[in-house]
């Protein structure tokens, strides 16, 4: 079994119960939110990365980092 962290175990599910009984985690997806940006005609943007650049308004529940990768597409 894998977690969408892509790891091979859920990290918060350790150890057994002396019972037998079985632990169940809701593993939830990061959340993100939506991001607005405007530039002139055949102006130029730029996104800096501090201090988190488009990530700053997205989290993930469970605390994992998040990164962001370019897309080469031309936005149209």
């Amino acid at each position: 079994m894998t977690d969408n962290g892509g790891t091979t175990k859920d990290e918060r599910a350790e150890g057994g119960a002396a019972d037998g009984e079985v632990e169940d985690y809701a593993i939830l997806p990061p959340v993100a939110s939506p991001d607005a940006y405007s530039v002139a005609e055949d102006g130029s943007l730029k996104i800096t990365a501090s201090p988190r650049g488009v990530l700053a308004n997205d989290n993930d529940p469970a605390s994992k980092p998040l990164t962001a990768a370019e897309n080469q597409g031309n936005g149209a």
